[in-house]
């Protein structure tokens, strides 16, 4: 929720004053294109991408080569959870996905695969009917109650 519908709408005791700072509210995949720096072909590129004959594209690679070949005007994001392939007027779109994975009760609606903690972070590697395999990073000096803090 927006600030100015959270805050602003709901107190008579809040001003808003105009100012101009170069600032943008980049809430979407098309917003992060447009504020990046963009190559001569006008692609962002993040992470681990290679393109050719690409046009106008934010590809981003978390984790696996993100190759973009011959294409015009996407958003391509990959990550644990999920690859995200979209025309970039259609990115915000995402959320009637969202909608439907709920409906479908996908765990990728639920949580990300992974969790951050105040010790550290797990990563929800594989699970079955009757086991659950995480993969745990403990930060420095941090310690842990282990059946307390790997809970979903």
């Amino acid at each position: 929720m927006a600030i100015d519908v959270a805050v602003m709408e709901r107190t008579d005791r809040g001003a808003v004053l105009p100012l101009e700072a170069g600032w943008s509210d980049v809430g979407s995949w098309s917003a992060l294109w447009e504020t990046a720096d963009q190559d001569a072909d006008g692609n962002v590129l993040r992470g681990r991408v290679i393109q050719e004959a690409t046009h106008n594209c934010y590809l981003r690679s978390e984790h696996r080569l993100v190759v973009g070949l011959g294409v015009e005007d996407l958003v391509v994001v990959e990550t644990d959870d999920v690859v995200l392939v979209a025309h970039r007027d259609r990115a915000q779109d995402v959320k009637s996905i969202v909608g439907l994975l709920e409906q479908e009760g996908a765990r990728e609606s639920k949580a990300h695969r992974r969790i951050y903690r105040p010790w550290g972070s797990y990563d929800s590697i594989d699970s079955g009917e009757r086991f659950q395999v995480k993969r745990l990073v403990v930060k420095p000096g941090a310690s842990m109650s282990l059946l307390r803090s790997l809970r979903p």
